[in-house]
This record gives structure tokens, sequence and C-alpha cells, in this order.
């Protein structure tokens, strides 16, 4: 694979990634009422709904505009709120199974930042693949 054909690869995974995280965002931040009872989580009135908004909806948009800068620019460094994110999900979402139980969406709960995560360190790799190659020709 050239290192341009890398790259492109590498700004779609980071397209995807980021268009998944800003519409998961966009929509707590702007539905909570329904987004949330796919998370299994109630907000209690006004000050529940507006936390939800700002710390869940406020924060993933967020992330998901700093991955649009990722896709972008094609630097890697710009997603690496989101590779933090999605690790600390990661590890939040197996600390929960091990102190609070297992529940019937936690495969599918754990699975979809596991799968995001993955998908972003196989954009950091093409891009560093890239760029590797490119300083080879040069």
């Amino acid at each position: 694979m050239t290192p341009a054909m890398m790259k492109l690869v590498a700004r779609v995974l980071l397209g995807l990634v980021a268009a998944f995280m800003l519409v998961n965002g966009l929509m707590l931040m702007f539905n909570p009422t329904g987004a949330l009872p796919g998370l299994a989580v109630v907000a209690d009135g006004a000050e529940g709904l507006s936390n939800v908004r700002a710390l869940w909806g406020g924060a993933i948009t967020a992330i998901g505009i700093s991955v649009v800068f990722a896709a972008v620019t094609g630097d890697i460094t710009n997603a690496r709120p989101a590779v933090l994110f999605t690790f600390a999900l990661v590890v939040a979402r197996v600390a929960g199974i091990a102190i609070d139980g297992f529940f019937d969406q936690a495969i599918v709960f754990t699975a979809v930042p596991i799968a995001v995560f993955l998908i972003l360190l196989t954009a950091h790799k093409l891009l560093d693949k890239a760029e590797d190659a490119q300083t080879k020709i040069a």
C-alpha cells in the first residue's frame, strides 16, 4: 500500500470515528431524553438533563471534534483525547462489570469502545507507516 493510500485509509477511519462520536455527543446534547433510554440512564428533571447535555454531550462532542481535526490534518496527535477517552471507557466498563456485576448489555457497551479504540490505533499505525515510508523515499 502506498503512503498516500495509507493516509487516505487512516483519514477515512478517523472520519468514521468522528462521525460516530459527533452523532452520539450531539444527540446527548440536544436530545438527551431520546438518547438516555438506550444507555439505561434516567435524568432527574432539568438539572439531570442539563448535566447529561454538558458532561456527556459536550465532552463527547468535543472529543469528536478533535478526531475531525485529526482526519482533516492527517495528524494523529489531534485524536489523542479520543484515544484516551475510549481507553478509559474500556477500563471503566471492565471495572464496572467486575465491581457491579454483569448485565444484559455489558458485552455491547464494552465492545463499542473497544472497537473505536482499535480503529483509532489502526489509523495511528497507518499514519505512522505512511510517514515512515515518505521519509525513506525523501
